[in-house]
C-alpha cells in the first residue's frame, strides 16, 4: 500500500457544523486573530483509561516484538480529568471522584484554577475559556464565577481545535498509550499517578507553542470562512 502512497491514519471523527455553529465560529476566530492569549486561561476535561484501542506501534521488519499485556479488572479503568494552561504557568491536574456538575466544578476551580491564577492575577480578574458544557454554564457556576471574578470566554459549539489545551491532551494521550503497553497499570490509583507524571513531562514551552498555534488557527479558519461566504 506504502507504494501506491497509502499510509495508515486513524479515524477522524467531526461534527457537522450548521449555519449558526460556523458564524459563530468566524465570529470567534475574527475576534481572537489578534488579541492577547497571554492572559487567558484555556482549559478543558477529558479521560484517561486503561481500556484503550488506539495505539498503533511502528517495528523493524526483521522484529519479532510481543508485548504480553496481562488481565485487568476493569471496575476503575478511567478517570475523569480537568485542567488549564496559560501562557507562564498551569494548573495541577482535577481528578473528579464522581460525575461533573456544578458543584463538581465549582469545586475544581476553587481548588485547581484559584491557587496558580492568584500568583499572576492578584486582585485581578481572571480570564477563563471554556466549553459550553451545562456544568460550565449552570446558573450556580455562572454566579459562581461572577462572584470570584472569573471572566468567562465561551468556545464555540462543536470547535475543540480552537483550544490549545486539546493538543496537550494529545500529546499526553501519546504517552499514556506507550505506558499502557509497557506497564503494568491496574488502579485507578495508578491511572492518576502515571497522569500527574505525564503532565509534569509537558514543558511550558510546549504549551505556550500549543497557544500560539491556536492563533494561527484562527487566522487560517476565518480567512477560509470568509472565502466561503464570499462564494
Amino acid at each position: 500500500m506504502k507504494n501506491l502512497d497509502y499510509s495508515k491514519k486513524p479515524i477522524k471523527v467531526v461534527h457537522e457544523l450548521t449555519n449558526d455553529n460556523r458564524q459563530t465560529r468566524m465570529d470567534f476566530c475574527q475576534k481572537w486573530i489578534d488579541a492577547d492569549f497571554s492572559n487567558i486561561w484555556f482549559s478543558e476535561e477529558t479521560i484517561f483509561t486503561i481500556d484503550e484501542t488506539k495505539a498503533k506501534i511502528w517495528i523493524k521488519n526483521n522484529d519479532n516484538w510481543v508485548i504480553e499485556r496481562k488481565e485487568r479488572s476493569y471496575i476503575n479503568r478511567q478517570i475523569h480529568i480537568w485542567s488549564g494552561i496559560y501562557m507562564r504557568g498551569r494548573t495541577e491536574i482535577f481528578v473528579y471522584s464522581s460525575s461533573i456538575n456544578s458543584d463538581a466544578y465549582m469545586t475544581c476551580l476553587e481548588e485547581s484554577l484559584f491557587p496558580p491564577s492568584a500568583k499572576f492575577y492578584y486582585r485581578r480578574k481572571v480570564r477563563l475559556l471554556q466549553d459550553g458544557a451545562r456544568a460550565h454554564t449552570s446558573r450556580a457556576t455562572k454566579e459562581f464565577c461572577q462572584e470570584n471574578s472569573i471572566e468567562i470566554i465561551q468556545l464555540p459549539g462543536w470547535s475543540p481545535d480552537l483550544n490549545p489545551i486539546e493538543i496537550i491532551w494529545g500529546l499526553m494521550k501519546k504517552k499514556w498509550i506507550k505506558r499502557l503497553l509497557l506497564s503494568d497499570i491496574q488502579t485507578k490509583q495508578q491511572i492518576i499517578q502515571n497522569n500527574q507524571e505525564i503532565w509534569k513531562e509537558i514543558t511550558q514551552e510546549t504549551i505556550q507553542n500549543c497557544i500560539i498555534h491556536i492563533k494561527l488557527i484562527c487566522n487560517k479558519q476565518y480567512n477560509q470562512m470568509e472565502r466561503r461566504y464570499i462564494q
